[in-house]
C-alpha cells in the first residue's frame, strides 16, 4: 500500500503544470487532491482549469476537489480549508505551488509586479499553511511541500559586472520559518521541505 493512500493533500494553483503533475501522481497513489486555483474558466493563453484539472486528478485514480480561490485572499483560503476538510475530513499534506514569477530587471520592475509575486510566493505560502496547520498537527503524516520559482530563466551564473541590473525573483526566503516551542508535548509538527529554486 502507497504511503499517500487515503492520504488528503490541499495544493494553491495546480490548474496546470508542476502542479497538475503533482497532483495526478499523488492521485495514482491513492490520494484525494483538493486544488485552489483561479481559474475558473478557459483562458485564452492558459491552459486548462481548475475543474479540468480535478477531472485530470479522478482519472489518474483520486478523488478531487475543485476550489475557486486566490491564495492572496485571506477568507478564500480559509474557505478552502473548510471545504476540504468537509469534503475528506482532514488535510495531511500541503503544496504550497502557486506562484508568479517576472524576470525583469530591478530597474525595469515595477512595484505592483513585485508586490504581486510576493504576495503570492511569500505570503499565499504563509497564509495556505498557517490555515491548514491545525489539521495537519491531527496528522499522523503530516507534510508540507512548499515549490518556489526560478531565481532565473538562465542556468548560467550571473555576471558581477552589474549586480542591479541582474533579473529578479523572491523565493519564500527564511520559509519555512522554525517551528514553535510548544508550551507543552504535542504532535510532532509537519515535515516542511521546498526545492532548490529552478529544480
Amino acid at each position: 500500500m502507497s504511503a499517500l493512500e487515503n492520504r488528503t493533500v490541499i495544493m494553491s494553483g495546480g490548474s496546470r503544470g508542476i502542479g497538475l503533475a503533482i497532483a495526478k501522481k499523488v492521485a495514482s497513489e491513492g490520494a484525494r487532491v483538493a486544488i485552489m486555483a483561479k481559474t475558473d474558466q478557459p483562458h485564452p493563453k492558459l491552459e486548462g482549469t481548475v475543474h479540468t484539472a480535478a477531472a485530470e486528478i479522478e482519472e489518474a485514480g483520486g478523488e478531487a476537489l475543485a476550489i475557486v480561490g486566490d491564495v492572496r485572499d485571506d477568507e478564500q483560503v480559509q474557505d478552502a480549508v473548510r471545504q476540504t476538510v468537509d469534503r475528506f475530513g482532514g488535510i495531511d499534506i500541503v503544496v504550497n505551488n502557486a506562484s508568479a514569477i517576472n524576470l525583469a530587471p530591478i530597474r525595469d520592475l515595477e512595484p505592483k509586479r513585485y508586490d504581486l509575486m510576493m504576495d503570492i510566493n511569500a505570503r499565499g505560502t504563509f497564509v495556505l499553511t498557517r490555515a491548514a496547520l491545525p489539521h495537519l498537527r491531527e496528522s499522523a503524516h503530516a507534510h508540507v511541500l512548499t515549490l518556489s520559482p526560478p531565481l532565473s530563466a538562465d542556468p548560467s551564473p550571473p555576471e558581477p559586472t552589474d549586480p542591479v541590473a541582474a533579473p529578479m525573483a523572491p523565493a519564500p526566503g527564511t520559509w519555512p520559518p522554525p517551528a514553535e516551542a510548544p508550551a507543552e508535548p504535542e504532535p510532532a509538527p509537519p515535515d516542511f521541505g521546498a526545492p532548490p529554486p529552478g529544480q
